[in-house]
């Protein structure tokens, strides 16, 4: 497997990743970059060498010691969080950007707006003195039931 300049990527990725754990990593690469619709072999060697570059050697350390599965999907499901969130908030960003009057409010705005209890005092009040009187029936027809007949 070479790139585009003739370099071997595998001979590259030997040095910094065991050797035992080199099969898995191209399973992974392979899926990753089918995910991601790299179809050429060309694709997929650039992306399996950007991938091992990219990762620090605490990770590799932990390809080496721990089973190489476990260590993938620790790394993979990591990177897609991140992944995620970045994109999450690049579209954030790009809504804010293309209307800015389209902006959520804080929250202590919308707290403001939507609350029944500064909406309507009066309506809450009533509908707890409600409840209150709901509760103290109840109990009273609780502590009726639950006396012996003698008393």
């Amino acid at each position: 497997m070479t790139d585009g300049n003739g370099n071997d990527d595998l001979a590259t990725m030997q040095k910094t990743v065991p050797a035992e754990h080199l099969q898995t990593i191209l399973k992974y690469a392979k899926t990753e970059a089918s995910a991601r619709n790299v179809k050429s072999l060309d694709g997929l060697n650039r992306f399996t060498k950007i991938w091992v570059n990219t990762q620090s050697d605490d990770t590799l350390k932990q390809l080496a010691t721990m089973k190489a599965a476990t260590a993938l999907k620790t790394v993979y499901y990591g990177t897609l969080k991140m992944e995620k969130a970045a994109k999450a908030g690049q579209e954030q960003l790009r809504e804010r950007n293309n209307n800015p009057t389209a902006r959520k409010p804080h929250s202590n705005e919308r707290r403001e707006f939507t609350s029944p209890r500064k909406r309507f005092p009066s309506k809450e009040y009533e509908g707890r003195a409600r409840l209150a009187q709901r509760i103290n029936k109840r109990k009273q027809l609780n502590t009726a039931y639950s006396m012996p007949c003698g008393m």
